[in-house]
């Protein structure tokens, strides 16, 4: 899936948000840059459609629903930063909004989907990053 460097894969249920942060961070560890950013999103999908839980969770999300619990907690902050493995809480509701978005409207194909990821998703990230002055 990411090349000749792929995150290692667990099958997982029903992981706690700092369970789910850790192992996310824990498969990526070994990637970079956009191939991070890839990594991230893919393996962050994967363990969030395993979640028993997601579809009920996907089905209460409506737009101007926002109560903040999600998008303003600091441990989607702290997430987001171990998975572009840099602070920036600008680029971190960035990729909270490419990630849920795709879990909420996923692509039918995997293989298109993380070509989406990989063409598209992943480097607007990193390229937000690197126009921010966090240089991979």
């Amino acid at each position: 899936m990411l090349g000749d460097r792929q995150p290692r894969r667990r099958s997982r249920r029903g992981l706690g948000r700092e369970e789910l942060s850790s192992s996310v961070n824990e498969e990526i560890a070994e990637l970079e840059g956009t191939e991070r950013v890839v990594g991230a999103i893919l393996v962050g999908l994967e363990h969030m459609r395993a979640e028993p839980l997601g579809q009920l969770i996907a089905g209460q999300i409506r737009p101007d629903c926002d109560s903040g619990a999600v998008s303003a907690s600091p441990l989607v902050a702290k997430i987001a930063a171990g998975m572009i493995g840099h602070s920036d809480p600008l680029a971190a509701q960035w990729l909270f909004r490419i990630t849920f978005s795709l879990w909420y409207w996923p692509l039918k194909d995997r293989h298109a989907e993380e070509a989406l990821v990989r063409r598209f998703a992943a480097p607007s990230v990193t390229h937000g990053l690197n126009a921010a002055g966090h240089l991979f």
